[in-house]
């Protein structure tokens, strides 16, 4: 059985996070949080500490993963400026906890679940505050009480940001008003496509390396699924028009994205490869949950 405590402090359960942080990234780099830098709170993380690395944060020093980094860093901070005090936050898929202790240095309570044991260990070691919650990838409930948290975060974790039950819960776990920040791929998009010619024409169909969950559901289905459940879209930017592999590092990254940038290509999200994506909670959004169908 499930036993499930307040969120405000120390919560114990198993919840579903399967865990893709497909990237990380771009036009800036994130500062690296230290205990020095956040008065009162500790915060030990880093990358760039003596820590050891995880895979996605390797990347995320990429020139590409930089790119992405910056837009995802911009969607976080947009939905927290809609709070004058922070409260409560809750991170799924925290990996080693980039993010964690990005919101955990601004005030944020960060409550933090990933199926992977070592890199939770890790997220908890760079920031002992955190409450870290290690989830059974078969779970379908966000360990949180009704309407106790003010932000949810799913950065690049396709399995449970597509999944038909994340809707209901993000519902529920948000207090009115809350945020709700993802990053989603888009299966009408022109990338999808080079996508799936790579796999037919390169014999990497039955990889078992490749991202299954990859340009799955079109962005338009399910930004409309959403806003029936009861979100607003505040934001939301394109990225991942170029054709550069996850883990590059060309020197073409930086003019070409900025190239993007500046044509216009991030307003296109309807057929945006990726997109960074900010969502309200609507004040009457739970009056009748039961008659929304969150399927996708």
């Amino acid at each position: 059985m499930i036993q499930r405590r307040r969120c405000r402090r120390h919560v114990s359960t198993n919840h579903p996070i399967g865990v893709l942080n497909m990237s990380t990234s771009s036009e800036m780099t994130l500062p690296n949080f230290t205990r020095t830098e956040v008065e009162g709170r500790r915060v030990d993380a880093s990358i760039g500490s003596c820590d050891p690395q995880t895979f996605w944060e390797k990347v995320a020093e990429t020139r590409w993963g930089k790119y992405i980094t910056a837009i995802e860093h911009r969607a976080i901070m947009h939905a927290n400026s809609f709070f004058m005090k922070p409260t409560t936050a809750l991170e799924v898929g925290c990996e080693g906890g980039r993010w964690t202790a990005l919101l955990s240095s601004l005030g944020w309570d960060m409550i933090c679940t990933d199926v992977d044991k070592s890199s939770l260990e890790l997220c908890k070691k760079r920031i002992p505050d955190a409450t870290c919650i290690l989830v059974d990838p078969k779970e379908q409930r966000i360990p949180c009480e009704s309407e106790s948290i003010d932000m949810l975060l799913c950065i690049e974790v396709l399995p449970v940001v597509q999944a038909d039950w994340f809707f209901t819960e993000a519902l529920r776990t948000l207090r009115p008003g809350g945020a709700l920040v993802l990053v989603v791929t888009n299966g009408y998009s022109l990338r999808r496509l080079g996508y799936q010619f790579m796999m037919m024409f390169t014999g990497k169909r039955k990889s078992s390396s490749l991202n299954p969950w990859l340009y799955k559901v079109p962005y338009g289905k399910w930004k409309d699924r959403l806003s029936t459940i009861g979100f607003e879209i505040v934001h939301e930017e394109g990225m991942c028009w170029l054709p550069f592999s996850r883990e590059s590092n060309s020197l073409l990254v930086p003019p070409l994205t900025q190239l993007e940038r500046y044509v216009g290509l991030r307003r296109f999200t309807k057929f945006s490869p990726w997109i960074a994506v900010v969502a309200r909670k609507n004040s009457i959004a739970n009056v009748f949950p039961t008659l929304l169908d969150t399927r996708i």
